[in-house]
């Protein structure tokens, strides 16, 4: 935060031109984004084993760990997108 703009590019058209601007807080929209496809992926799970029997399972399961991968991927075009936007 301290050293983006005050202003940044939320949103760039087909050409790679900034159509929608907003300020700082701007920023923080894919940490929250990330914390809902968290806290929906970990309900999807608990469900799962709940539904399967599995919750005493020390183990993380297959689709645990899409889960993790679809976490990782979100989390790296995020990063990646913030961190052109502010210039680095």
């Amino acid at each position: 935060m301290v050293i983006s703009p005050q202003t940044i590019a939320l949103h760039f058209n087909a050409t790679g031109v900034a159509d929608s601007w907003g300020g700082q807080w701007g920023l923080w929209l894919t940490p929250a984004i990330l914390v809902v496809v968290g806290i929906i992926c970990d309900r999807v799970a608990v469900h799962q084993r709940k539904r399967d029997g599995l919750t005493d399972l020390p183990v993380i399961l297959v689709g645990e760990w899409r889960n993790i991968l679809l976490m990782g991927m979100i989390f790296a075009v995020c990063t990646f997108l913030q961190l052109k936007q502010i210039g680095l």
